[in-house]
């Protein structure tokens, strides 16, 4: 893996988090959780898997859904799921 591709899906990630839990984009950091982010409740937990789902054309399992505890498991997760197709 590139670090250029890793960048890539880290600025589309940070888009994604920003836009569905609606704070700034330099609110975006690898720690960002649900324990320190008051948005990032169920709900919204939900409508951040579907629009990765949607922006990196992967279907993430009810596992991984459940994994995605911070940004920077998302991050992993979603690089995980890209690296693994094809």
């Amino acid at each position: 893996m590139s670090k250029a591709k890793k960048e890539d899906i880290r600025a589309e990630l940070v888009e994604i988090f920003s836009t569905v839990l609606e704070i700034d984009p330099s609110e975006v950091n690898e720690a960002l959780s649900p324990d320190n982010c008051e948005n990032w409740d169920s709900l919204r937990h939900m409508q951040l898997c579907t629009a990765i789902d949607e922006s990196f054309g992967i279907a993430l399992s009810m596992k991984k859904q459940i994994e995605i505890l911070n940004f920077d498991l998302a991050i992993e997760t979603v690089l995980e799921e890209v690296c693994g197709k094809g």
